[in-house]
């Protein structure tokens, strides 16, 4: 789906500096809440230096 949504827009959209990819229509990957948790205490400790 990604690389039909790509090849209409670059067709409307003939003028764009860099012609868009399938990428450009692929959501990120969700991350658990156990991800996010570990990330934000990362965050922290570097933030406070530990």
């Amino acid at each position: 789906m990604g690389q039909v949504a790509a090849t209409v827009a670059n067709y409307s959209n003939r003028k764009l500096n860099k012609p868009m990819t399938a990428q450009d229509f692929i959501p990120p990957p969700v991350k658990t809440k156990r991800q996010r948790v570990t990330e934000s205490i990362a965050k922290m400790k570097a933030f406070l230096g530990g």
